[in-house]
């Protein structure tokens, strides 16, 4: 199953994802892990500014706002909450729930527009791919140093 997120729904989703997380991590048996890109890592931010059509600065703005954001949710975590910056480029967002899996495609045409959003069920193939990935960003990653934790709420 698919949809596109359009960019006039972009503040509507904001509000639901934002309200779900909040309600995710206050569960006391929530474990909520957040990838972002390395603002340290020179090449990735270049390749990334370019991709996204920003400066780098700008977008060096958007992480430490986003892992501000992300913080700000382990006022009313329950459980653990961990950030992590990873130094490779990513070709697409996934979020990944106790039975959910969210997939988002990066746009590669230049210029705004729909990318592709999928959600999948735990106990599939697609889930059990994303969860793979995700294991293999954080623990294959700290051990290669492409991944580093740099915030963690037990």
């Amino acid at each position: 199953m698919g949809a596109v997120v359009r960019n006039e729904q972009t503040a509507q989703v904001c509000v639901r994802v934002r309200k779900y997380l909040e309600q995710f991590v206050g569960r006391k048996d929530s474990a909520f892990e957040v990838v972002l890109p390395d603002p340290e890592a020179r090449v990735l931010i270049d390749e990334l500014a370019h991709r996204f059509s920003m400066t780098a600065a700008d977008l060096v703005t958007k992480i430490e706002e986003a892992r501000a954001f992300f913080e700000s949710l382990s006022v009313k975590s329950a459980g653990a909450l961990r950030i992590y910056y990873f130094s490779r480029s990513l070709v697409y967002s996934s979020y990944i729930f106790d039975t959910k899996c969210i997939f988002t495609s990066y746009r590669h045409r230049p210029g705004r527009g729909g990318v592709v959003t999928i959600l999948a069920n735990a106990g599939g193939e697609f889930y059990e791919w994303l969860e793979q990935e995700w294991h293999g960003i954080i623990e294959e990653g700290l051990k290669d140093h492409l991944t580093r934790l740099v915030y963690e709420k037990p």
